[in-house]
């Protein structure tokens, strides 16, 4: 039941992109190729990984001959939580993700599928009324696994893409007791992309 939001999700995208195919291009379709360099922003719902990880990065994207795109992503997230002397804490997370896809273009819709390969890291230091000290929390992880999705063009140069991406995700914590917990899921994120086309 768990992967039922993801193929909401893959319907949704599927009838937007359904109900405006016939729309033409500001250019001629026959002439129009993909841009070799764009940038975006990457919005998953969500990315549960972990409470401290963001859950939107920066893209760059690279197209190579209209069929093969690169694509490395990075979020950040950092913040503070002060409460007076009752909780006080500071935390940090920051992901990266690398992308390789292939591409088949039909008119104003890119279909895509391929690879996605990450690293996150993250940390966080509390303190309540009850301790002497701050307490720590940090946990590095590897995740891994498939991506498809589609990208409709509204112009040459801005597009909207929906991705669902199944993955495996893990991470080793270390807490304040510095014991090494080792911990592993699979998880079905789904996510918004857009991009600029430069």
């Amino acid at each position: 039941m768990k992967f039922l939001p993801s193929i909401y999700f893959f319907l949704i995208m599927s009838l937007i992109v359904r109900f405006t195919y016939g729309q033409s291009l500001d250019t001629d379709i026959n002439n129009y190729k993909l841009k070799p360099f764009g940038i975006g922003i990457n919005v998953e719902l969500p990315r549960s990984y972990s409470f401290y990880l963001p859950s939107s990065s920066i893209t760059l994207t690279f197209n190579i001959l209209d069929k093969l795109r690169i694509e490395p992503e990075v979020g950040i997230r950092t913040y503070t939580r002060d409460e007076g002397s009752s909780y006080k804490s500071k935390n940090k997370g920051i992901i990266y993700i690398l992308g390789t896809y292939g591409i088949i273009n039909k008119n104003k819709v890119g279909f895509i599928y391929g690879l996605k390969l990450g690293y996150s890291s993250e940390f966080s230091e509390y303190k309540s009324s009850t301790m002497v000290n701050y307490e720590t929390y940090e946990a590095k992880g590897i995740l891994f696994g498939p991506v498809i999705g589609i990208e409709y063009f509204f112009s040459e140069h801005f597009t909207i893409a929906g991705e669902i991406f199944p993955n495996y995700y893990s991470k080793k914590v270390k807490d304040y007791q510095d014991d090494d917990i080792k911990q592993k899921e699979w998880i079905t994120n789904t996510g918004l992309k857009f991009r600029f086309y430069l």
